[in-house]
């Protein structure tokens, strides 16, 4: 008769305990994310695009709010407020004819609810200015 080695017993208790909590607990499971659990419209799609394009939904991700402004002027004084917010911001289409766009960059969760609270926060600093959130994207690393 084999005996097994404490390192064998642990990996076999391991291996039976994980298949109890599995059939006792079956809706822990971790499901990949389906197209399905996001919200339909853009937002949604941005979303659901992120995580094709292999950004994790469950951890957090630096994210560039795009803000459309009249003028550079007036996107110039939005940067400096929202640099005070919290937010990495900066020009990003500066010599646009039709107006200027600022970006500013903040780690979300990569959740609809936080993307959009986000998004509200930056239009309420924006607003002064004559802003207004436009789009957004995930970062590159």
């Amino acid at each position: 008769m084999k005996h097994n080695t404490d390192e064998e017993t642990q990996r076999e208790e391991t291996m039976v305990f994980k298949l109890i909590k599995k059939a006792l607990h079956p809706e822990q499971e971790v499901q990949p994310p389906k197209r399905e659990d996001y919200p339909s419209g853009p937002e949604g799609d941005a979303i659901w695009q992120a995580i094709e394009n292999g950004v994790s939904p469950k951890e957090p991700v630096d994210i560039d709010f795009y803000v459309a402004f009249p003028d550079k002027e007036k996107g110039k004084q939005f940067e400096e407020l929202v640099n005070e917010h919290g937010y990495d911001a900066c020009a990003d289409q500066a010599d646009k004819s039709d107006g200027y766009t600022s970006s500013c960059t903040k780690t979300v969760d990569l959740d609809h609810t936080a993307i959009t609270a986000e998004q509200r926060k930056i239009d309420q600093l924006a607003k002064p200015f004559e802003g207004k959130t436009d789009s957004w994207d995930t970062v590159s690393k």
